[in-house]
This record gives structure tokens, sequence and C-alpha cells, in this order.
């Protein structure tokens, strides 16, 4: 009976990430289609309406958590992430769009597990592995196959500026990421609270709802300068309105919590794996609806990349099960 309850709650599990990775991989698909809105007012309004759907989820869950005891005792580090992600490398990887494929960001965007990697050995105490070393390195190297396709006499300058300020994001997105696990651990550690699957969907939750919140605060002077100056709105699309619905709604808020409800109930190594699917689906959708190609250096890039984070996750693995045995006496 306990066999048959695990294996639904795995099944459940892999359901929401499979579901959230869809919704996330037609972020950059969404975002190429509509041209009523600049890309920051895009980001601008999909970050609000995640922020929304994220504090649906807190009211629901009002009873287990305190966002604003989260927020006394984490503020400082909650606002630099939220700076670094939301107002200013995630703005830029929108931008971004206009110059490279959707399929390239997205690929690009998944590598963020090798970056994370890295720092969770250089700054959270990670144990520092060759095996590890290894990964970052053909990690990397997938990457710069992928921004420059070793194009270095007769590249198409727009694209590689793309795909550069692509990979800006990407080095955001992990600060985002890593602070979130340091706060996660601390909260755990000052609470007294051993793991649980349900508590760290409740940190991540409280984590991502105030970084939502302050990251486009600060971003509307930004914002009212985009839409008042630079890219005024002159005719609004009623496709376009829905889509920037959707974008908001399904490819944002619903996405993160899927995936987060998913990943906690399954393991973060597989989760990560599963993740790797995002640019896949992404790649699709580009063909289906954007035309656009795939290249041997798209492959290539993709290949080493995948290889990088099952490595790395492996290696990972390795190491936690052997801590776990030598904490059981085994």
């Amino acid at each position: 009976m306990a066999s048959t309850q695990s294996t639904e709650k795995l099944n459940i599990g892999y359901l929401y990430m499979f579901l959230g990775i869809f919704f996330f991989a037609t972020i950059e698909i969404t975002a190429k289609i509509i041209t009523s809105f600049s890309k920051l007012q895009q980001h601008f309004f999909r970050i609000i309406l995640g922020v929304l759907i994220i504090s649906i989820m807190i009211y629901f869950r009002r009873e287990n958590i305190h966002p604003l005891k989260y927020l006394r005792d984490h503020w400082k580090l909650i606002i630099g992430a939220a700076i670094i992600w939301i107002t200013i490398a995630s703005p830029v990887y929108f931008f971004a769009l206009n110059f490279t494929k959707a399929s390239t960001a997205a690929l690009l965007l998944a590598s963020n597990p090798i970056i994370v990697s890295i720092g969770s050995m250089l700054l959270l105490g990670e144990s520092k592995t060759k095996i590890k070393f290894v990964a970052v390195i053909i990690g990397f190297l997938g990457a710069l196959i992928i921004i420059t396709e070793f194009q270095f006499g007769s590249f198409e300058i727009e694209e590689i500026i793309g795909n550069l300020l692509v990979f800006f994001a990407v080095f955001g997105y992990s600060l985002y990421t890593l602070l979130s696990i340091y706060i996660t651990k601390k909260a755990i550690s000052s609470e007294d609270h051993s793991f649980s699957s349900i508590k760290n969907f409740d940190l991540a939750l409280e984590f991502n709802f105030w970084g939502f919140l302050f990251g486009v605060i600060f971003l509307i002077p930004f914002f009212l300068l985009d839409l008042i100056i630079i890219n005024p709105i002159s005719i609004i699309s009623g496709v376009d309105v829905i889509l920037l619905l959707y974008l908001g709604i399904m490819s944002t808020g619903v996405a993160y919590i899927l995936y987060t409800l998913g990943i906690n109930k399954v393991e973060p190594s597989r989760g990560v794996l599963l993740f790797y699917s995002k640019p896949i689906i992404a790649m699709l959708l580009a063909w289906l609806f954007l035309q656009e190609s795939l290249t041997i250096y798209f492959i290539i890039g993709f290949c080493l990349i995948f290889s990088a984070v099952v490595i790395s996750e492996w290696e990972k693995s390795k190491l936690v099960k052997k801590k776990s045995n030598l904490i059981s006496g085994r």
C-alpha cells in the first residue's frame, strides 16, 4: 500500500513538473509572437500577473506560512535577488529575444544549473570535485558553440549580441537561484525545521513572491520610460492581450507553482534533468510557430550542456547518498 502511494506521489510529481515545464517552454515563443507591447512591457506585465497568481497560492497556504516574518528575516537578500533577476537580468533576457532565436535563448537559460553548481562550490561550501569541474567545462563549451557557432570571421553580429545578452541573463538567474538556496537553508536552520517537501515549497513561495514583487516595483521607472517615451503603445491587438495574459498567468505564475510542487515530490536531481525537456519543447514550438531552423551547432551545444548537467547531478546525488550513509552509520 505504501509503495503504491509512493508511486502515485512520484507520478503526480512528474505530471506537475511536465506541465510546468511545458508552460515555461512557451515563454520565448509567446514573447516573440506578441508585437503590440515591447519586450520590457511584456516582462513587466507578466511579473505582475505572476505575483498575483503566487499570492493566491500563499493565501491558501496562509495557516502554514508567514510571509511578513520571512521578509523581516531576509529582506536584504530578497531585495538584492529581486534587483539582480527581475529588475535587471530578466528584462535583458526578454530584450535579447529581439536578436536571437527563441530556441537558442531557451537552451542557454537552461544552462543555469551549471553556473549554480559553480556558485554552490565557491559560495555555499558545496564539495569541490574534479567531476564537477569537468562538467562545468563541458557545459561552457556547449554554450560557447551555441553563442558563436564558430563563425568568428563572418558571423551575424545581431545574433551574437543576442546570445551574449542571454548568457548575461543566465548569470543573473543563477545568482537569484543561489540566493534562494542560501535563504532557504538559513530559514530551515534558524527555525529548526528538518527538510520536508511541503516546507521547501512554502519557503520557495515566499521567496519568489517577495522577489517578484520588489523586482517589479524597482522596474516601474524603466517601464514608464519605455511606455511613455521609447515604445509608446499605439495599436493593441486583441490576440496580443490574450497572449500577454497567458504569458503572465500560465507561463509565469501557474508554471512556477506546478514546477515547484512537482520537484518537491520527486528527487531534485531527476527534476533538474527533466527540466532539460524545456529547450526541446521550445525548439519544436519555435520550428512550428516561428519557422526557426535547427542547426548542427544547436544540437551539439544541447548535447554538451545536457551531458554536463547529467554529470553534475549524478555527482551531487552520489555525494548526498555518501553523506547520508555516514550519518546513519552505515
